[in-house]
């Protein structure tokens, strides 16, 4: 760790976004590291073909027993009542998490999802930059003007529906692109409910056809 006078301006918005210390808690993640298996990797480097692996491959049951042995180390000679783990993860093996500690007790915390994910990628780009420059890569996000006339905010499912059928642009139909964006997403193995549900009355509706 760096002392304040040897820090950078990089270690100073690090140690404001995570502070770090000897007698500070730290995300259990780190034990995962020496497995090689972990999600830990892929946020500190662009690595997408070992983020596809860790995300669709991987078989964590052999990072839980070593997990287990540095918490065994740990509490030797310093036992407790029990041990309080935090890491998003474990979202990657609970089920191997489970079976390792069948007495654990979950806690799952909830949080805007702007927030949450606005905190997230300001992490990982300043720990990805650390290793040099970042590389660019393309992206493409969607944004929406609250504030516009026809901005629709929040409707009941049948006038998501009415708007969806009507909608049609130079890329086609609102429809199919409900349609596509659902089955790309189970390609990847995300259910989103509500966007499924929607998807599922549409697909029982006819294509307009349009000239």
């Amino acid at each position: 760790m760096p002392t304040r006078e040897t820090e950078t301006e990089r270690d100073r918005q690090f140690r404001a976004m995570h502070p770090m210390g000897a007698t500070l808690s730290q995300e259990c993640v780190t034990m995962m590291g020496e497995t090689m298996c972990t999600p830990l990797f892929h946020n500190q480097f662009r690595v997408p073909t070992y983020e596809d692996w860790v995300d669709r491959e991987a078989y964590f049951a052999h990072v839980y027993r070593f997990h287990e042995r540095q918490l065994q180390h740990l509490q030797w000679h310093c036992m407790r009542d029990r041990w309080v783990l935090k890491t998003g993860a474990h979202m990657w093996g609970l089920e191997h998490l489970l079976r390792t500690y069948p007495d654990a007790r979950i806690v799952f915390t909830h949080r805007d999802p702007v927030k949450s994910v606005t905190s997230y990628a300001s992490l990982t780009s300043l720990v990805r930059s650390a290793g040099g420059t970042i590389p660019p890569f393309p992206a493409l996000a969607f944004v929406v003007d609250r504030s516009h006339p026809q901005y629709a905010g929040r409707l009941d499912p049948e006038s998501q529906l009415r708007h969806i059928l009507q909608g049609h642009g130079q890329s086609g139909s609102c429809r199919d692109y409900v349609l596509n964006t659902v089955a790309h997403l189970r390609q990847l193995g995300i259910r989103d409910r509500p966007l499924e549900q929607l998807a599922s009355a549409l697909a029982l509706i006819p294509p307009i056809e349009t000239t």
